[in-house]
């Protein structure tokens, strides 16, 4: 335990003893004055968390990974600055550290493997971390490389790239080996001004990105073809039929529905209205309950199909005339 505080003790040293990173100690073409001063601020903010987690662990753990989650907004200047990434990685095992010490491994795992696959494959650093922050963050190297490593491939038009966690730049038609797992993306295109940023899961053997995502290319608009003349599409629409046979459909419908309701109506009936049940008055009775049921099915299908052609051709022939008064609106000028 005494080794871990003094390793602690040291590790805050350094961060309190580093060099703020100025404008002029990088050079990134993707960066602007404001742009790099904001980055500066946050590098001071993020030591300042660290150094506050030291006296304030439950206030500093909160600001500690306010200050690391804004580092992402930074992905050009922060793959760009070496100092700047040792900064966060040591943040990071700080933060990893207080959680062991308040009994959260699991937590403090988490933070390690973010380290890790923040850090990439760049040498470790060489400082001692304490006895137990050391063995945590060799099993969970260990995990990590053990999970296994994949491809990511930037397919784009020149004058694109990515950067791939803030620690790598990726560009186009290269690609990079990485841990299975997520991995937070900067996408950069001459294209768009504004940069795509985005969070990926590698989870297969080789992964591509293609930027931007192709696009179905929009129909070509050309002369129909003459086999096309015959439906008339662009002329003069046809009725499906003529407008007096549509109507003679529904009149002859409706006929037929009324004569089959009415011998519907008068099966088992006397003839002039003799009580059918006086054998002698009535010796017969209307049979007419099925000439009744098929004059009024056909009668109602007569109807029906009378009726939507009618509906269909009235409709067509009403567009086409508004088509023609238009036509002729328009000419008048």
């Amino acid at each position: 335990m005494a080794f871990d505080i003094i390793a602690a003790q040291l590790l805050m040293t350094f961060i309190a003893g580093a060099e703020p990173v100025t404008n002029e100690q990088f050079n990134n073409p993707d960066s602007t004055p404001a742009r790099e001063s904001a980055y500066a601020d946050a590098l001071l903010a993020l030591e300042a968390a660290t150094v506050e987690l030291n006296t304030d662990p439950e206030r500093g753990g909160a600001s500690l990974r306010a200050a690391l989650e804004t580092l992402h907004d930074y992905a050009p200047e922060l793959a760009a600055d070496d100092e700047g990434k040792r900064l966060r990685l040591l943040a990071q095992l700080s933060l990893a550290r207080a959680l062991q010490s308040r009994g959260e491994p699991e937590a403090a795992e988490q933070i390690v493997d973010e380290a890790l696959q923040d850090w990439g494959a760049t040498p470790w650093p060489g400082d001692r971390l304490g006895p137990s922050l050391d063995s945590l963050v060799a099993e969970r190297r260990q995990r990590l490389e053990a999970s296994g490593r994949a491809y990511l491939r930037l397919e784009c038009e020149p004058g694109c790239y990515a950067y791939v966690d803030e620690n790598l730049r990726l560009e186009p038609g290269r690609r990079a080996e990485l841990p299975l797992g997520e991995h937070r993306l900067w996408l950069v295109s001459e294209a768009d001004a504004t940069p795509q940023t985005s969070v990926l899961l590698l989870d297969q053997a080789e992964l591509t990105v293609t930027l931007p995502e192709a696009e179905v290319p929009a129909p070509r608009l050309s002369n129909p073809p003459r086999s096309f003349a015959a439906s008339r599409i662009d002329g003069p629409r046809r009725r499906i039929a003529p407008r007096g046979l549509e109507i003679g459909a529904v009149v002859a419908g409706v006929a037929a529905v009324a004569i089959g309701a009415t011998l519907w109506a008068i099966d088992s009936r006397c003839p002039g209205g003799v009580d059918p049940r006086d054998i002698e008055a009535c010796p017969e009775l209307y049979d007419t309950r099925v000439a009744g049921i098929t004059s009024a099915s056909l009668g109602a299908a007569a109807l029906l199909t009378g009726a939507v052609m009618l509906s269909v051709d009235e409709v067509r022939v009403g567009d086409e005339r508004g088509r023609q008064l238009s036509l002729v609106w328009r000419g008048s000028f």
